[in-house]
């Protein structure tokens, strides 16, 4: 967890995004979100796009086109 925590903290200063101390659910919908993530990325190997492709596929985090 405190694995997590470091990374989510270095992608936030990354994004110069000011941290704060996120709530319970945020976390959650973020965990959640990763997990949908990967989830179409394994997807999209499994169909047949490279890694490089799937990877472009899966950089809009709100898109399910395939």
């Amino acid at each position: 967890m405190k694995e997590n925590e470091k990374g989510l903290d270095k992608l936030l200063n990354t994004a110069n995004v000011k941290k704060h101390d996120p709530d319970v659910e945020s976390v959650e919908c973020f965990r959640r979100l990763a997990k949908m993530t990967k989830i179409k990325y394994d997807a999209l190997i499994k169909e047949g796009f490279n890694k490089d492709q799937a990877l472009e596929l899966c950089k809009n985090i709100l898109s399910m086109n395939t």
